[in-house]
Formats: structure tokens, sequence, C-alpha cells
């Protein structure tokens, strides 16, 4: 008896896999289905949609779907262009994990107008928590018609509340906002993944040119943050936090803004401490051109920075206050911490962006 009772139950098992498997299908644009959107509609929870090479126009929403959308042949050959008409790409239905976008450049986007602010240029993510990777994010911003100054945010990537979200083997090239012109993301514990930030910009804004990060606890790890700027009153070229952000494992080089060149710590001394280690800072340029204005780093909130090189930054390296914690890294101007030094480097070549360190560094333990 009780070894019918145990087939019976591998059996009900097996069936039940079956079922699950038969259920999740394969959708093909635009073999199947003459449009994404139309796929998406047509599709359930645990579906693929598969879209083949080709510049696909106009605005893709998930509406909840925990689905993949994938392309065929990846970002160079498969594009979403919003065609200047809102959020590109919307995932704000309390989507989980499930919904994946993957090997899209997504461009052309101007972000969703929600109460005074545009949000998402490229895409828009609320209340969702969805796998973004090996996407291209270009040429987006935040500038939805009536939006407030200071409101647009997200001119690659906008995301609220959106704890669980994965960013990942993206680009995000050339992006336009006024807060967070790559990605801002917003009470959020976001993880932002070896992704590149080149050429992003906020404008009249409270900054973050690469990536604005205000609230939750979200993490930059392994990714390059170059050239990006913030103009017009805008502050951290590179990335801003307010709360209690981690930088890790990253390289921020070469930008640009009023204060804060490569890092803007946005919150005051009540605001949870950042968290700063293994990271390259050099060559960047705070425009303020003040000692207070922190080429390198610049900010009223504590910070915690460990295992960083932070040189060659205009007009200094460091601005921050007194309760901040530096330790075990290489300042470019003598600074006070356990194990901090101020010696060349010693890159392999930094003229060509080439920033690992060679075998007879200083920095290596």
């Amino acid at each position: 008896m009780r070894a019918m009772k145990s087939v019976a139950g591998v059996l009900a098992v097996w069936v039940a896999a079956a079922w699950l498997l038969a259920a999740q299908q394969t959708l093909s644009v635009p073999a199947q289905f003459a449009t994404i959107q139309s796929a998406i509609n047509a599709s359930l929870n645990g579906d693929t949609i598969i879209v083949d090479p080709g510049t696909y126009f106009g605005l893709i929403n998930f509406s909840g779907r925990n689905i993949t959308l994938r392309s065929q042949a990846g970002a160079a050959s498969t594009i979403l262009d919003g065609a200047y008409q809102g959020s590109v790409v919307t995932i704000a239905s309390g989507e989980g994990s499930g919904a994946v976008l993957d090997g899209f450049t997504v461009q052309h986007g101007i972000g969703t107008l929600i109460f005074l602010g545009a949000e998402g240029g490229g895409i828009r993510i609320a209340n969702s928590s969805p796998i973004i990777q090996n996407c291209v994010i270009t040429n987006n911003q935040a500038t939805a018609p009536g939006f407030v100054q200071n409101q647009a945010s997200g001119g690659g990537i906008y995301v609220l509340q959106g704890n669980g979200t994965i960013i990942k083997d993206c680009q995000f090239l050339i992006n336009i906002a006024n807060r967070g012109g790559g990605v801002f993301t917003q009470f959020s514990d976001v993880l932002i993944e070896r992704c590149l930030f080149q050429y992003n910009a906020t404008v009249n804004g409270s900054g973050g040119g690469g990536i604005c990060m205000a609230g939750g606890m979200p993490i930059a790890r392994e990714c390059v943050v170059r050239d990006n700027s913030g103009v017009n009153q805008s502050n951290g070229g590179g990335i801003t936090i307010s709360g209690a952000g981690t930088i890790s494992n990253c390289i921020i080089a070469n930008n640009a803004a009023v204060f804060g060149g490569g890092v803007y710590l946005q919150g005051s001394a009540n605001t949870p401490a950042a968290t700063i280690t293994n990271c390259t800072i050099i060559g960047n340029v705070a425009i303020d051109g003040t000692s207070f204005a922190g080429g390198g780093i610049h900010g009223a909130q504590a910070v915690n920075i460990r295992n960083t090189i932070v040189r060659g930054c205009f007009p200094n390296d460091l601005s921050i206050v007194p309760q901040a914690s530096v330790s075990h890294s290489n300042i470019g101007t003598s600074w006070p911490g356990t194990a901090n030094i101020n010696v060349d480097p010693r890159f392999v070549s930094a003229a060509i962006f080439d920033f690992r360190l060679d075998a007879g560094s200083p920095c290596i333990d």
C-alpha cells in the first residue's frame, strides 16, 4: 500500500512538472507576432519571447508578466526605439525576478510624466524587481513634457522601490536627466554590476551624471564610470549617493561636476554612512575649483573609504566630513587614518585607461 502511494506521488509530481514545462512557451517576434507588445500581451508567466534582429519602434510594457524578453542576436542588432514618446520599457506592475530584459539597445526615450517629474527615459521600473542584462541604454532623456526642474530622474533607467532589481553587464551611453543621467534609484536595494557608464550627464539638478542612488541600500559593483558630467549646478559627475549606498571595485575616472567630480555624498551628518571600497577614483574635476569642492569625493555625510585609490583629481582629492573614515587607501594628499599612503600606485598604463596595478605596486598587499 505504501509502495502504491509512493508511486502515485511520484507520478503526480511528474505530471505537474510536465504540465509546467508545457505551459512555459517560447514566442517569436516577428515570426509569430508582428510587435513585441502583442507578444507580451499573449504571454503567460514563465514564457520567453525571442526577438529577431531589427529596429522596433514604440513603447513596451511588461504589464505585470514575469517573462523573459530576449533578443536573438544581441543588443548591437536588436533595437527598441521609443521615438521620443515616453519610457521605452516600463516594468511597474509588481513584476519579480522572473521579468528579464536581455540583449537590447534601448534608445530615444523621454520618460513618463508622473506627478511633477519625468521618470525613466529608457526604462522605468517601479514597485518591481526585474533583471536587466546585456543591454545598451543610449540616447535617452528624462524630459517628458511638463516636467518640473530637478525632478526629471533616470535618463537611462529609473528605479523606485525596486528591492531586488539587478542591472548587469549593460552599457549606459549619452543619457541625460536632472538626477541620475545613467541610472537613478530611490528607496531601492538595487545591484548594478559590471556596467559601463560613459558620456552621461545631469543638467540643472542634484546630480549623479552616471549614477544617482537615493535611499535604500543600493550597490554599484565592478562598474566603470568615466567621462560623465554634472553641469549647470549639478554635483557628482560620476556618482551621487544619498544614504547607505555602496560602491565597490569600481573605476571612477575623468568625470566632472560643480562639486564632487567623481563622487558626491549628498546626505547630511545624520544620514547613514556610505561605503566606498576597492575603488580607483582618478582624474576627476570639481568645476567650482575651491578647496571645498572635492574633485575626487565631496560630501557632508559620513562615509567609510577603504582599500581605495583617490589621486590626480582637481582641485583636490577629498573634501569630506571629519567623521568620515579613510583607511588602507592611497590618497594624493597625506590623509589621516590607518595604513593610508601617498605614493605612485604604479598603474599598468593610466594613459590608455589600464588601471590595473603592476607587479611592483605599493598598493598590493
